[in-house]
């Protein structure tokens, strides 16, 4: 029986959530998406504030085509930023695309320090699932070995058995973003 796959989709705009989509990508041997947004950049201080004005008027932003279908995946790990207490409007915009495809979820996000819970809470509405399991990484998690432990425990929550690969489920059941 081949193995269970998995996809892990991620909005990163400093490149710190998508260190931590590699470093659980390596750990179980999934495939990577890194969710590209289309239109004006988003890099520094006028980026910064493009990406807040967005997040609290709802904006979902248009994002370059992804190459692997989220249906064929055993399981698809999400995985955002935190922005002004919530999820970042890319992976907002992709899950609104996606999420009806969606076997079974896992998500995480980094944040400054504060709102992981509500970011958690958000992304499983907007999956219409609960998460097999989850992960908040705070800013001095990912300077500290606690980084580490805590990927290291996801992933290995991760791991489908082989068996289970084959039946879809109904659901129900490094450094922090800036």
């Amino acid at each position: 029986m081949a193995r269970p796959r998995i996809l892990i989709v991620s909005y990163s705009r400093t490149g710190n959530t998508r260190d931590v989509a590699a470093a659980i990508a390596q750990l179980v041997d999934a495939d990577r998406e890194d969710l590209v947004p289309l239109g004006a950049s988003r890099d520094g201080l006028r980026g910064y504030m493009r990406c807040s004005l967005e997040s609290v008027t709802g904006t979902l932003p248009a994002l370059a085509s992804t190459p692997h279908d989220p249906s064929s995946y055993d399981l698809v790990v999400v995985g955002t930023p935190t922005w002004n207490l919530g999820v970042s409007t890319p992976v907002r915009s992709w899950l609104r695309q996606h999420a009806k495809e969606l076997r079974d979820v896992a998500f995480y996000c980094t944040c400054g320090g504060t709102g992981g819970d509500r970011v958690l809470a958000e992304l499983q509405r907007l999956a219409g699932r609960a998460p097999r399991t989850a992960m908040i990484l705070r800013e001095r998690d990912l300077r500290s070995p606690r980084y580490r432990t805590e990927v290291m425990r996801f992933a290995n929550a991760l791991r489908i058995p082989v068996a289970a690969a084959a039946e879809p489920t109904n659901g129900g059941g490094p450094r922090a973003a800036r």
